[in-house]
């Protein structure tokens, strides 16, 4: 495992008696690889087999680091602030409570060693140009690209060895599309990305792509 991020052997994944997955094997290393092919082919599925939200019927996978996951369609509660999403708020509010002198003995365990976390929370902001947005500030005042890179952001917090980004691009304008671009550009791990748009694939250097389509039963 140390030449690759992530590996399947002989996944399979059936609904039924219909067989979505049969028998993938795929090794993906340090790299930033593309999945591409038409709808239905089975890549939103795999991806979700590979982050485990869906059981493989059979086979195995082998993942070494952590994941982070942006999936096509995500759900956001509109009265949440960007501090909720990251799920940093109640460390936020021992932060603040410990720095004006009014802190319990809970807030120092909240914080635990995490005394970074405002700057980190705002680096990863930057990294996706929402450096202007307040962690106070709620969903529902974001555009829909910003509300994506809000989620996007933070994964970046989460600082994943892999990124795994389902159509990452949809509804997005194309101010979203840049920032998402030169973040891609300057992240080091690993990352797959499920794609129709071939400008942002090449735009974010991806190295190699996989044609889902063989995946079709």
């Amino acid at each position: 495992m140390s030449k690759h991020n992530l590996v399947c052997e002989n996944i399979s994944y059936s609904v039924g008696e219909k067989n979505i997955l049969r028998n993938i094997s795929l090794s993906l290393g340090h790299q930033k690889t593309g999945l591409v092919g038409s709808n239905g082919v089975g890549k939103t599925t795999l991806i979700r087999v590979f982050v485990g939200e869906l059981k493989p019927s059979s086979g195995a996978i082998f993942v070494d680091g952590k994941i982070g996951y942006l999936p096509q369609n995500f759900s956001a509660n509109k009265e949440d602030s960007v501090a909720v999403v990251f799920g940093i708020d109640q460390k936020l509010a021992a932060l603040e409570k410990i720095n004006s002198g009014n802190a319990a003995q809970s807030d120092f365990e909240i914080i635990g060693d995490d005394w970074d976390v405002l700057m980190r929370a705002k680096v990863a902001l930057d990294k996706v140009n929402l450096s202007y947005v307040d962690l106070s500030r709620q969903i529902k005042s974001l555009s829909g690209g910003e509300t994506t890179r809000v989620f996007f952001a933070r994964l970046l917090l989460n600082d994943p060895d892999f990124l795994i980004l389902d159509e990452p691009t949809n509804n997005m304008d194309l101010e979203s599309i840049s920032s998402m671009e030169r973040a891609l550009q300057n992240y080091k791990g690993a990352l797959m990305v499920v794609s129709h748009d071939e400008m942002f694939l090449k735009n974010i250097g991806v190295d190699d792509k996989i044609d889902a389509t063989k995946f079709k039963i």
